[in-house]
């Protein structure tokens, strides 16, 4: 990319971080499920979080407790 070429050091190595680690789902694995905002700004949080190797919260459900618990975890990379 040619682009890369004329960026700072600091700015390569975050985009070489983040191309390294974000796959994108073929078109028919996402077919027809519309990002919201809420998705987008997510995928900008996760991204961020794996381009500057820091750790997340998550909140998710466990169906067999019938609980929501809250993880912190450190995200390895994102498909999206």
């Amino acid at each position: 990319m040619k682009i890369r070429a004329v960026l700072p050091e600091s700015v390569r190595t975050y985009v070489d971080r983040l191309s390294e680690r974000t796959v994108l789902a073929p078109f028919h694995e996402t077919q027809g499920r519309g990002a919201t905002t809420d998705d987008e700004g997510r995928w900008f949080e996760l991204s961020e979080a794996i381009a500057r190797q820091r750790r997340v919260k998550i909140t998710y459900y466990v169906a067999s407790r019938d609980e929501e618990r809250t993880r912190e975890v450190d995200p390895l990379g994102l498909v999206y």
